[in-house]
């Protein structure tokens, strides 16, 4: 059996960096059409505000240090509405605030190893994202495709 690290509940509806991105810019105007002559792409106004939201609410519970080591995340997040949505953007969400408040040191595939067992469902009136941490317990033997 795993052994549980950490745990959080993030109240409210989950929202992806990718979707509805703005474009800004700075210094100079380009003289013909007005634009910034410098633009960059930077997350929606939806997701900012989550985002901060979000870290108010594990502030209390953030560990002393980033949990270090091979790990299985397990998200369970309940949206407010039926819409279309790509579970992996909504994961990837959840990786950066978790990283952004140091709770895990960094979200690549040394220390993030697994999301089994994540899933997105629908509760309109209880949006929110259920997070779990594990270590992960590394199996003796890959698994392969041999018999298929």
């Amino acid at each position: 059996m795993s052994e549980l690290l950490w745990c959080a509940v993030i109240v409210g509806d989950t929202r992806t960096k990718k979707n509805s991105p703005r474009i800004v810019g700075a210094k100079a105007k380009c003289p013909k059409c007005g634009k910034p002559l410098k633009q960059w792409i930077v997350p929606s106004k939806q997701h900012d505000l989550w985002f901060r939201d979000a870290c108010r609410q594990i502030g209390d519970i953030i560990p002393q240090e980033p949990i270090a080591g091979a790990l299985r995340l397990v998200y369970t997040v309940y949206t407010k509405t039926r819409r279309k949505v790509d579970d992996l953007n909504l994961y990837g969400a959840l990786d950066d605030l978790l990283v952004a408040c140091k709770v895990i040191p960094d979200d690549n595939v040394g220390v993030i190893r697994s999301r089994d067992g994540s899933r997105v469902l629908y509760d309109p009136d209880n949006p929110r994202a259920e997070i779990l941490i594990f270590r992960e317990e590394e199996a003796g033997q890959q698994i392969g495709m041999e018999g298929c």
